[in-house]
């Protein structure tokens, strides 16, 4: 078996645990992958041309988020080409970009029919509203996001008369999508007769292109001019097309003085967007716009412990301090990491729980920082810390036992780990041949204690912000 069919098959149990395995037997089991670039899939094995259409229908988006988890060094970009041979013949290229046309609640306000407007698929096309995965109240918060969290709530709670429009910049992977789709969802509950209507910047380009090919532009005006509440995910997308631009600053306008609720999301805030048009960047400017930061160490290792106790998978404490520490800034990949260790404890009989610390952090090494060390070094850090609590860095090497001197040591331990990335038998040498356990043991006490302690954390933070500046 090459190494390609052997990291398919770990795709494969992938996707077995994400749509279940009644699903990805019946509609993926015979595919097979030919080809992976950055740009183009290539898969091959679907038994006629309908199930080929329907799994690029139900499963494109799906199956392209696996691929990215299960290939990381592939560098898979957002929206890559994707085909699929039936048998032997000719690839067919996939169909258009996920995130069209999700409502919650109300009704088509077009004819629906493919002579009246083009209708794009999507893998989220009614699912939203009734899916756990995102809602607002398993969005993961932490001090570097709450505030952002609270406005998205005060959103739902009172539409259209808050922040409007609303914008949340963020970098990806820090859970702009989620608050999107989490208040469709919300609001689908609280106003289920509410036309909501969730997309994306692709998405929109798209429609707003093809409607002026097909001279059908009333069609796309009504859709989204009618609907009570826009969220419009990933803005940036539509900057190449000035013709969608002022689409956008006309149904801008039309929602915001009919009091509709506007919400936007992009990975770059409106001033660093060059290409965007000045009308529309005072649009966004009228508004709030609001950051998104990564989750601290202490969310992200909450986070998978309880991701890692929902699926079943029993992983020494290590693993999820040497995750939560190594990767910092993208919670998909974070996840994709836990999903990748499990899946493979999945293939050898459900064995994750015997895994070995070393060969679980070898499968997870791909979705590390590519700076793990940031800003600081293990000198920077011991240094800041012993200044902090009165002390020389020599104390911290020391065999001193007072409890100021333990307490500087515990949080020396916790930075060298998130901001260092080092391992515990390394911060055990640097900190006076210290055993593995001690240090660990150390960490534990620290982490237990950051928990109950606002002042402790207010501390860390400081820190951890000094450290960065830093550098």
């Amino acid at each position: 078996m090459t190494q390609l069919e052997k990291q398919w098959n770990l795709c494969k149990a992938l996707l077995g645990r994400k749509i279940g395995p009644d699903d990805s037997s019946a509609w993926l089991e015979s595919l097979r992958l030919e080809e992976i670039q950055p740009r183009r899939v290539v898969l091959s094995g679907a038994p006629n041309t309908f199930l080929r259409n329907r799994i690029l229908r139900r499963f494109r988006k799906v199956l392209l988020e696996t691929l990215a988890e299960s290939f990381p060094d592939i560098h898979l970009e957002e929206s890559p080409q994707l085909e699929i041979t039936i048998g032997g013949n000719a690839s067919v290229e996939d169909g258009p970009a996920e995130g069209a046309g999700l409502r919650v609640g109300g009704t088509q306000t077009d004819s629906g029919s493919e002579s009246e407007f083009t209708e794009y698929p999507s893998d989220d096309a009614g699912v939203i509203p009734k899916s756990d995965r995102h809602r607002m109240d398993n969005f993961l918060v932490s001090p570097n996001n709450e505030a952002t969290f609270k406005l998205l709530l005060a959103v739902l709670e009172q539409p259209g008369k808050l922040y409007n429009p609303l914008y949340i910049a963020g970098a990806p992977g820090l859970g702009k999508t989620h608050l999107l789709k989490g208040l469709a969802h919300g609001l689908g509950i609280l106003q289920p007769d509410w036309n909501v209507l969730y997309t994306t910047g692709e998405t929109f380009k798209n429609e707003v292109l093809d409607s002026i090919t097909r001279r059908r532009s009333g069609a796309l005006r009504n859709r989204y001019r009618n609907c009570r509440v826009l969220l419009l995910d990933n803005l940036e997308h539509l900057l190449v097309s000035p013709r969608t631009q002022e689409e956008l600053l006309h149904t801008m306008d039309h929602l915001h003085s009919a009091g509709r609720q506007m919400v936007f999301s992009s990975c770059r805030l409106p001033l660093e967007m060059e290409s965007l048009l000045e009308n529309l960047r005072s649009r966004m400017d009228m508004g709030l716009i609001v950051s998104l930061g990564p989750p601290d160490y202490q969310t992200r290792r909450r986070f998978l412990a309880e991701r890692a106790a929902r699926e079943g998978l029993e992983l020494p404490e290590e693993v999820f301090d040497t995750l939560a520490a190594r990767i910092s800034k993208d919670m998909r990949r974070l996840e994709g990491a836990l999903v990748r260790i499990g899946a493979y404890g999945a293939l050898e009989g459900g064995a994750v729980g015997r895994m070995d610390t070393g060969f679980a952090l070898e499968l997870a090494a791909p979705f590390f920082d590519t700076d793990p060390a940031r800003a600081a070094s293990a000198d920077k850090v011991l240094e800041l810390v012993a200044r902090r609590h009165g002390l020389g860095a020599r104390a911290l090497r020391g065999k001193g036992r007072t409890p100021n001197v333990v307490s500087a040591r515990r949080l020396a331990i916790h930075l060298l780990r998130i901001c260092c990335a080092m391992s515990y038998p390394e911060i055990g040498a640097l900190l006076g041949n210290r055993s593995h356990s001690t240090i660990i043991h150390g960490h534990r006490t620290l982490l237990a204690e950051l928990e109950r302690n606002p002042g402790l954390q207010a501390l860390l933070r400081q820190l951890e912000q000094s450290l960065d500046s830093a550098g």
